[in-house]
């Protein structure tokens, strides 16, 4: 009886190393693939219903078979989701490298928000973004918000936006910066390695 009641858990380990390696693969393509389409159809929300559908059921999938303990479920969820936020940046960058349309825009006025990590100055980290109000012909994009300053209300600001819309504008200085394409890349390897790591680690939470 000995031997075969831990049966089951050592054949669940395949399964859970696999799962490891396809889940952050499969999320980051249906991202990128979703964000793509989203960028040239008019049913720009149906794809991206799509995409949340799907991640949230390779999850779900996931957890199933690795039986992730509450900490470890939310930092290799938290992690994962950030290299998804960055690869939506990165396609929307690649977008706006093919149709994307550069103008010189004027600042008209810069609103400043810090958020403290827990509610109150002084408790924790915080973060700073700065919310720009821009005159642009043609009239878009309207505002822009940056995690750092950008010159001062009556300067010129050159952007890269979408004409048709889809796609979030950018300073036409980061158009070509390959800064979120390699940190999507880390995340997605560190959210593979960490996975491995919990499929191989000899334990198991299994009933």
């Amino acid at each position: 009886m000995g031997p075969h009641r831990h049966r089951p858990a050592l054949l669940r380990t395949p399964a859970r190393i696999a799962s490891a390696v396809l889940v952050p693969l499969l999320a980051t393509s249906i991202t990128a693939a979703c964000t793509q389409h989203s960028a040239h159809s008019d049913q720009g929300d149906h794809w991206v219903l799509l995409a949340f559908l799907g991640i949230v059921g390779i999850l779900t999938v996931e957890h199933l078979i690795s039986r992730f303990s509450v900490d470890w479920l939310i930092w290799l969820t938290g992690l994962l989701l950030v290299a998804l936020a960055l690869t939506v940046s990165v396609v929307g960058e690649r977008v706006l490298q093919e149709r994307g349309v550069a103008a010189t825009c004027t600042v008209v006025s810069i609103k400043k928000e810090t958020s403290h990590a827990y509610g109150a100055p002084g408790s924790g980290a915080s973060s700073t973004t700065y919310y720009y109000r821009l005159a642009c012909p043609g009239g878009y994009p309207i505002e822009m918000s940056f995690r750092d300053r950008h010159g001062d209300e009556g300067d010129p600001l050159r952007v890269t936006y979408d004409p048709d819309h889809r796609v979030n504008p950018i300073l036409t200085s980061d158009a070509r910066d390959r800064r979120d394409l390699w940190l999507a890349g880390l995340l997605l390897a560190a959210s593979v390695v960490l996975r491995l790591c919990y499929a191989l680690r000899g334990k198991t939470t299994d009933p």
